[in-house]
């Protein structure tokens, strides 16, 4: 369709489209990064949560009014619902997993709501909710998880006590020189049956390794079953 036909057949003018629609997409100075835009899944106030981010605007949060960054690793960004403005952190701790922080509605005038004001009341020390990417990218697992251990497993749903085993192992081995990369990305846990424990069983589960970071001294990582 020539656009500009269609304007002059109602008689309207070109210069007035084009700056109502520069005003409509610069309204706001505010990009979701990248790296945070996408499908996340997450356990939030007792019940399994899905949570989307587009280049301006989150689930249940509105758009994005104001962001500012440490690093590109860290982001702290002001949402806007109606009147509402929330201040959420994203950390990201690798391409597949996020952890944030947020607070809660906060009604203010929309000229204050500013990274510095909205997010002043942002509790630091509160439980960091982790995201977990809906269309995650496996990575390698050597970083997070290489060799060959036994293990002793329990489940407090199934069974009492602790099940231990000789053949009960978790391999993660790496492949050196392998084409085929994704064989260097899962790793396998294999479970025994114990004796007199009801809910043990024997069997091999695979995992996809989605990457680690550290938090002070300690190290974590996180992985997906794939079967």
């Amino acid at each position: 369709i020539n656009m500009v036909s269609v304007l002059q057949k109602f008689g309207l003018p070109l210069f007035i489209i084009l700056i109502s629609f520069l005003i409509k997409c610069s309204a706001y100075n505010c990009s979701v990064p990248l790296i945070v835009r996408g499908a996340w899944f997450s356990w939030e106030n007792g019940r399994n949560t899905l949570t989307e981010l587009d280049a301006t605007t989150m689930t249940r949060r509105g758009v994005c009014v104001a962001m500012k960054h440490d690093f590109h690793v860290n982001y702290t960004m002001v949402f806007k619902r109606d009147s509402c403005f929330t201040c959420i952190k994203f950390v990201v701790r690798t391409v597949n997993i996020l952890d944030k922080m947020e607070t809660s509605c906060i009604n203010l005038p929309e000229s204050e709501a500013t990274v510095e004001n909205v997010c002043r009341v942002l509790d630091s020390h509160q439980q960091l909710i982790t995201l977990f990417s809906e269309n995650y990218v496996p990575v390698n697992c050597r970083s997070s998880l290489e060799g060959v251990w036994n293990f002793a497993y329990q489940n407090r749903f199934k069974f009492t006590g602790e099940c231990r085993h000789p053949d009960a192992q978790i391999r993660s081995c790496q492949t050196a020189g392998s084409q085929f990369l994704i064989t260097n990305q899962k790793f396998n846990i294999t479970y025994k049956k114990c004796e007199g424990m009801t809910g043990t069983f024997d069997g091999v589960v695979e995992y996809s390794c989605l990457g680690d970071w550290f938090v002070g001294k300690n190290h974590y990582f996180a992985v997906a079953n794939t079967k």
